[in-house]
């Protein structure tokens, strides 16, 4: 993966984490029930981010076909 490509998949990456979507809504559900099911909730949203560079090179692979 070219540093032009990382840098970009990057910053995609920010923009997403940034705007409010569904992860949003399921954590802001769960907080209003209680603080440790609102963390729970977040908790669980963070742990399917880690497979995001993964998925980048998946991408990669299929954009050179």
């Amino acid at each position: 993966m070219s540093a032009g490509t990382l840098a970009l998949f990057a910053g995609v990456v920010m923009v997403a984490y940034v705007i409010p979507g569904p992860d949003w809504v399921v954590i802001l559900r769960h907080s209003a029930r209680s603080r440790r099911a609102g963390l729970v909730a977040a908790a669980g949203v963070q742990c399917g981010l880690p497979g995001l560079p993964g998925r980048a090179r998946i991408v990669e692979v299929l954009a050179r076909r």
